[in-house]
Order: structure tokens, then C-alpha cells, then sequence
């Protein structure tokens, strides 16, 4: 929530919602929500719109010891998913400061996931 006058001078209060709970992992006591992961995921050009498919895979229904996004990307765009998967961990390492594992779906996998994407994927 903010309060400060927005640019238009509106001093009403304004608030933005984040994302469910029920959907937010947490990873070494930091609540990380779906939102915040698209958000990195589409200014990855490789990724982009793909990132909106994304899941998070919980290994604990506590706290875990790292973050794990399933996502897609454009095949056809990428010459080497392992140098991608790299780089798209260290990106959400150093945004949210946890350990991070990438696991890449296939194109065909994706849009089944995109009809009614389930957030979460408990494997525990």
C-alpha cells in the first residue's frame, strides 16, 4: 500500500495485490509468489510470454531449501537450453536471494498448463 500523492496528484491511498498466499512457496523463510517470478521470467526474451506458464514445484509444506519454477521457453530461439537454465537461475538468485533450480517443460507440455495452470505442484 502507498500513500505518497500519485503523479497525476491523486492523494487517495493505492494498493497492490501481489499474488494468493496459497500460491506463495517459501524458500528459506522469504515468502515467493508466482507474480514476482513472471515478472523476471518476461523480461527474458527467450522466455517472455512463456513465463505466464509457470509453475512452483513445493518439496515441504513448510519452509524449503531452494526455489524450483517449472517454465518453457521458444525452442526456437534457443541454441542451448543448458546455458539458458543457468542464466535464468542466476537471475532469480540474485532478484530473490535463494538457491535457485530451473526446470524447463516442453512446448507441447505448456499449453495444457495454460488452460488451468496449477501454481503449485506439491512433491512431498
Amino acid at each position: 500500500m502507498r500513500d505518497e500523492p500519485c503523479k497525476c496528484s491523486r492523494t487517495h491511498a493505492r494498493i497492490w495485490f501481489h499474488g494468493r498466499q496459497a500460491y506463495a512457496v517459501n524458500v528459506k523463510g522469504q515468502d515467493i509468489l508466482p507474480n514476482m517470478v513472471e515478472d523476471e521470467l518476461l523480461d527474458i526474451p527467450e522466455i517472455e510470454m512463456k513465463g505466464f506458464v509457470s509453475q512452483f514445484i513445493k518439496t515441504s509444506p513448510g519452509t524449503q531449501d531452494k526455489l524450483i519454477v517449472r517454465t518453457a521457453y521458444y525452442e526456437d530461439r534457443v541454441k542451448n537450453p543448458g546455458k539458458l537454465k543457468g542464466e535464468v537461475e542466476e537471475r532469480l538468485k540474485a532478484k530473490f536471494n535463494v538457491p535457485v533450480e530451473v526446470e524447463f517443460i516442453s512446448s507441447k507440455e505448456a499449453p495444457l498448463l495454460a488452460y488451468k495452470i496449477q501454481r503449485i505442484e506439491k512433491r512431498y
